[in-house]
């Protein structure tokens, strides 16, 4: 199997940067795709073909987490990893009970942890980062409620 192709899209700069300079540090990722807004991220999807996408949650409102949705159903072999700044169970299960298969913590993110999410990702597992992994038991118990809720 060849490089894991991937696109990301964040909301600001840094974000951008820091995301950027992980990812080159990994040898089996080929970014094929920088985005800062949603919309011309759902656009070229199609044509950029990624395996995964990282989709930095600017909020844990509704919308971001129908975005998640919207991209995910441009193709059903796509997966996400949603890189957020909210530590809480409730965003992190609405995020996975969405469709994305880890959340990663984006200001404790560092290039072992994204490749973590990257290889459960691709193994089609779940990766909970960092300082949420602890709130993975009351995460798995939300997932089932949240469905409900999006």
């Amino acid at each position: 199997m060849g490089a894991t192709k991937i696109v990301y899209c964040v909301r600001d700069f840094l974000s951008g940067v820091k995301i950027k300079i992980l990812l080159e540090k990994i040898p089996t990722v080929e970014i094929i795709g920088e985005f800062y807004n949603d919309e011309a991220l759902i656009n070229q999807l199609n044509t950029l073909k990624p395996d995964i996408v990282i989709y930095d949650l600017k909020s844990n409102k509704l919308t971001d987490f129908i975005n998640i949705q919207k991209i995910l159903s441009q193709n059903s072999m796509l997966k996400l990893i949603v890189a957020g700044s909210y530590e809480d169970s409730r965003t992190i299960a609405i995020a996975i009970s969405s469709g994305a298969k880890a959340y990663v913590l984006k200001k404790d993110m560092t290039e072992k942890d994204l490749l973590n999410a990257i290889k459960c990702t691709n193994k089609n597992k779940y990766y909970i980062s960092g300082c949420c992994e602890n709130k993975f038991e009351n995460i798995s118990k939300k997932i089932q409620i949240n469905m409900f809720l999006i």
